[in-house]
């Protein structure tokens, strides 16, 4: 028989912030309460706190905006797995990927579009136009194409399809940078 193992502080407040993220109390996006918040939620101190957060930005949970604060990056560990794994993948099975997603979430999008979705799609794809058209910040291109890629995505009112292709879109970036670079030399 095992004894039981004692769990650190920073271990409890980690696995607190994860229930968070993964129950959806925290989804995608939002932005944590601040340092001394969590203090006095948790009732842990403020170093115990910053560790934490550390250990969940390591592991892709969590990121920090300088100046701005801590925000949900992901809901589980999956997801830093798979981003890991999309490293290493093919471009072309990358983007076989990103079709199958953008043509469902396509068809999904003409059905549940509400006019706020059209207004900002119009928007994401003058913006892309534009940076497209200057021609010199290729990623600038590559941002404003991915935003107007997740629009389309948004427009589908799918969550988990929405989520899906967040897991994917960073790796969709760099294959498409990689292909751009290789267009431009």
């Amino acid at each position: 028989m095992q004894k039981p193992k004692r769990t650190s502080l920073v271990d409890q407040v980690v696995e607190q912030v994860q229930f968070y993220i993964e129950s959806h109390t925290w989804p995608i996006g939002t932005k944590l309460p601040s340092e001394q918040e969590l203090v006095e939620q948790l009732g842990v101190s403020r170093n115990t706190i910053r560790e934490a957060m550390k250990a969940l930005v390591h592991i892709g949970l969590l990121e920090v905006k300088q100046g701005d604060g801590t925000y949900v990056r992901n809901y589980t560990g999956f997801n830093t797995s798979f981003q890991r794994r999309l490293k290493k993948e093919k471009i072309e099975e990358i983007l076989e990927v990103r079709y199958a997603l953008e043509m469902q979430a396509t068809k999904l999008a003409v059905m549940k579009r509400t006019d706020k979705d059209i207004q900002l799609l119009q928007e994401c794809l003058s913006k892309r136009d534009l940076a497209r058209k200057e021609g010199k910040d290729i990623a600038l291109f590559i941002q404003k194409d991915a935003e107007f890629h997740m629009a389309v995505v948004g427009a589908s009112h799918n969550q988990i399809l929405v989520d899906l292709y967040k897991s994917i879109l960073e790796s969709v970036q760099e294959s498409i940078g990689g292909l751009m670079g290789n267009i431009n030399q």
